[in-house]
């Protein structure tokens, strides 16, 4: 095992365990526990363990991964995202072929047996994939309060049959986007 935080992840030939700080997107870490799997020349896989006292709180014991094709690694993807709101996380998931995003939105309280839109931010939004939902701590979808939600490229609509402005709802998106 190496123990030093700037060992180069990309530069690791042979499996085994290793000690690095992996770079993605919108996050930076310290020092994380990573397996390289090599199963051929060029070819492999690395994952690496977030684990306390060495990364933000907010990631402790997530887990993120990348394969390596031609020589060339792909981007890091979250196995199991930390889910903050708002924060958009590229999963390793797939649809169609295409990587899936995951992004959990507070809509705030629930509108008086009408309708209410929010933005959900997301940009390049592709194909809704999938989504999930809280309503004051219970279920959202097929929620006897709820009428409708409608959910497309830049909005999320709920409209309720009765005053549900006390509950506050959560959404979390899984989605596809048009630059993949």
């Amino acid at each position: 095992m190496t123990d030093s935080p700037d060992y180069n992840l990309d530069n690791i030939s042979g499996s085994g365990w290793f000690v690095g700080a992996p770079k993605m997107d919108n996050f930076t870490f310290g020092s994380c526990l990573v397996e390289n799997i090599q199963w051929s020349a060029g070819e492999g896989a690395q994952i690496a363990f977030l684990y306390p006292g060495t990364s933000s709180p907010a990631v402790y014991n997530t887990r993120i991964q990348r394969t390596k094709f031609n020589y060339a690694f792909g981007p890091w993807e979250w196995i199991n995202p930390p889910m903050q709101l708002g924060v958009e996380y590229r999963t390793a998931e797939r649809h169609n072929g295409q990587p899936v995003y995951a992004k959990a939105i507070s809509f705030g309280k629930a509108p008086n047996a009408s309708s209410k839109d929010i933005s959900h931010g997301i940009e390049n939004f592709g194909q809704l994939v999938s989504y999930t939902g809280m309503l004051d701590g219970a279920n959202l979808i097929q929620n006897s309060m709820v009428d409708n939600i409608r959910i497309n490229a830049s909005a999320i609509r709920i409209t309720t049959n009765t005053d549900a402005s006390e509950c506050y709802v959560y959404l979390t998106l899984y989605y596809t986007k048009t630059t993949d």
